[in-house]
């Protein structure tokens, strides 16, 4: 992989949770990067941290895979059903688009001592894959939703491969340079639709109650975050959040209007 010359606009964080839909995530991941991307220059180290993951290096190129699968119905063996037209493959459903790119991870023309130990930046990068350490234990783990940002070109979806190739290091064995493989699986979240017998404001829906459901468990459902579960409570007139009886609906405030409220 030779080395580009282009400079840092590829972005990788975390993007919005359930709630917004895919063009709500493409906004708001688009006005969150555009502004850290628009001071970056020259050779100047890119911000790494957490989820919030910018790439000094473009890749040289994306792949993007779509499958779809279909059933073909079996054609008649008789001898008056030779010269007939079998019929049309029946359309069984399509997988969610994947991405692909490589990216160069490379500190080796920084300042002594002052550049990153490469192999804790593809850590941080594989700790992408890792369910959130504060999701509630009752919900089944997801890996954080990230978005790939590129100029105009934005994907959102979760990375399902990093594989990192070493190819440079200091003189005290730590890497200075890496080649990382990443892949990703698209997500795409389906706006909600309004309940007509909800009763509810515009751009709200509803959720019933089961056994063992709090605020916390339904905030992090329905937005990908538990802290939410006070707009929950302020929605519904909830004084009580321990009080939840099963068979209650409660309306669930748009992403946006929970943000507000939290």
């Amino acid at each position: 992989m030779s080395i580009p010359f282009k400079l840092e606009k590829a972005v990788l964080k975390e993007a919005p949770s359930a709630g917004g839909g895919l063009l709500g995530d493409l906004m708001d991941l688009g006005a969150s990067t555009a502004g850290d991307i628009a001071g970056v220059s020259g050779m100047a180290s890119a911000p790494w941290s957490g989820r919030d993951l910018h790439f000094k290096f473009n890749p040289d190129k994306l792949t993007l895979n779509k499958t779809a699968s279909f059933k073909e119905q079996p054609r008649p063996t008789s001898q008056a059903a030779e010269h007939t037209t079998p019929p049309p493959p029946q359309y069984v459903g399509s997988t969610n688009r994947t991405l692909s790119f490589a990216v160069l991870l490379d500190e080796w023309d920084a300042a002594p001592g002052a550049g990153r130990d490469v192999g804790t930046m593809v850590t941080d990068l594989q700790k992408l894959m890792d369910p959130p350490t504060d999701a509630p234990q009752t919900e089944v783990p997801l890996p954080p939703k990230m978005g790939f940002h590129w100029g105009s070109f934005v994907f959102t979806g979760y990375i399902t491969k990093a594989d990192a190739i070493f190819t440079l290091f200091r003189q005290d064995g730590s890497p200075a340079r890496a080649e990382v493989t990443i892949s990703m699986t698209e997500h795409i979240d389906t706006p909600a639709r309004q309940n007509p017998t909800s009763g509810g404001p515009t751009g709200r829906r509803s959720r019933t109650v089961i056994e063992g459901d709090s605020l916390h468990l339904l905030s992090y459902r329905e937005y990908g975050k538990s802290a939410y579960w006070r707009a929950l409570a302020e929605a519904n007139g909830i004084d009580d959040p321990l009080a939840l009886r099963p068979g209650t609906r409660l309306l669930m405030p748009s992403r946006t209007d929970a943000r507000g409220m939290g």
